[in-house]
């Protein structure tokens, strides 16, 4: 079945004729995706999906969860809605928790992608490139959901990525971070399929809708501080927990230590 395509020659146009400032935040289109993963990397049975938001303004980008978890985030959101429908959209917002703790900001002008990404609370910034990804262009080709798509690859935080992307949506973008081909990335996975982002819909957005930027306090850090900073965590859960505000009695602490450990296959492997 074919998806809706937005209006390409509408957004085009403001590019041509410019917007102000404010208008340059306004989502022009939502991309949602779903997201299959294998959280434990030893158990191919356990597969878990979670649907992420890519949405699209006129020079920049912001890609988060569905199920965010930051309810003050999305409730500045929908500020200019009244009070009952502001408090619609920020309960369905509300109905589960996220997995990923991250906020992705692209910023087509520069080539920058701003991460902020989220540890038991404390929240980290870092810088990448768009031109970080060096990809191999496939001759092959395939329609998939009325779009005709191009196959491309590339290597990227310890994984093989396959994905592929229509030149019909001309905007150098796609789910997580992956950036700099000549059209929209529909679909992406990595070699083992532990990562599986598949297209949900394409739309024009709501005309409320604006990509913020949290108020964090984060750290700023280099990408591989980061990621030296998750892998701690990870190896180092049980203590965490322990000096929290939060009084466990062992057996409770352990079983989350243990649900915790099969949580073991993140979406980079690496630092490159």
């Amino acid at each position: 079945m074919k998806i809706i395509k937005p209006s390409i020659l509408f957004f085009l146009c403001l590019f041509i004729h410019g917007l102000t400032l404010a208008d340059q935040n306004k989502v022009i289109f939502e991309v949602r995706y779903k997201l299959k993963y294998q959280p434990d990397s030893t158990d191919n049975k356990i597969i878990n999906s979670e649907d992420m938001l890519l949405w699209i303004g006129m020079n920049k980008s912001m890609f988060f969860p569905y199920l965010t978890y930051d309810s003050d985030s999305v409730f500045n959101v929908y500020e200019a809605l009244d009070n009952k429908a502001r408090s619609e959209k920020c309960f369905e917002f509300s109905k589960g928790i996220s997995r990923f703790k991250f906020y992705i900001y692209k910023e087509y002008s520069s080539g920058n992608i701003d991460n902020y990404h989220h540890i038991f609370g404390d929240t980290y910034n870092f810088n990448e490139s768009m031109n970080e990804f060096k990809w191999e262009m496939h001759n092959e080709f395939e329609d998939y959901h009325g779009y005709n798509c191009q196959k491309a690859s590339t290597y990227f935080g310890g994984r093989q990525w396959e994905v592929w992307f229509t030149k019909e949506i001309p905007i150098s973008d796609g789910p997580y971070k992956f950036s700099g081909l000549p059209g929209l990335i529909l679909k992406a996975r990595d070699s083992r399929n532990h990562y599986v982002f598949e297209l949900v819909h394409i739309k024009n957005a709501e005309s409320y809708k604006n990509i913020y930027l949290p108020d964090y306090r984060p750290f700023k850090v280099t990408p591989c501080q980061y990621f030296r900073a998750l892998k701690h965590h990870q190896e180092n859960f049980a203590a965490t927990v322990a000096a929290g505000t939060i009084n466990l009695d062992p057996q409770k602490l352990q079983e989350i230590v243990e649900r915790y450990k099969k949580r073991n296959n993140m979406i980079e492997l690496k630092c490159d």
